[in-house]
């Protein structure tokens, strides 16, 4: 994107460049493209189309190049927020998607997954079978 002034006018130059989306989290995407993009470049990733079209401001954060590749840029995005996401952008889609993994994660461990109590804090070592006192509680009260 390139801006120009011109007396009271201002202008910018936007140019598009097809990406391929590699992945998503809830902070960013990492995309591939024929076209450098250099880090700290802003733009609009628009991701969908038609009525299923639905765009996220990014800025490049960091860029690599793989010769010989189809799509040899590599850029790492991160979403610019700038409001709440809406129920269909990619933001909100990556937001349901990490909380779903991390409660899976919690089920598969069994933690605060209230199907058992937790395990005792304090070590049953050195108390008498069938005694309710502290080894270390000799007072016989």
């Amino acid at each position: 994107m390139a801006w120009w002034e011109w007396g009271p006018l201002t202008g910018a130059l936007i140019r598009s460049v097809p990406a391929t989306v590699v992945n998503v989290s809830t902070r960013g995407c990492l995309i591939q493209t024929t076209a450098r993009l250099d880090p700290g470049l802003v733009g609009v990733l628009v991701v969908g189309g038609g009525d299923n079209a639905h765009s996220e401001a990014v800025r490049v954060c960091h860029a690599i190049e793989r010769p010989g590749s189809s799509l040899p840029f590599c850029a790492g995005t991160e979403f610019l927020v700038f409001d709440a996401p809406a129920a269909r952008s990619t933001r909100h889609r990556a937001a349901r998607f990490e909380a779903g993994q991390r409660l899976s994660r919690l089920a598969d461990t069994r933690e605060n997954s209230g199907t058992k109590s937790t395990s005792p804090k304090v070590a049953t070592r050195g108390r008498r079978p069938g005694s309710r006192e502290n080894t270390g509680d000799h007072s016989g009260s």
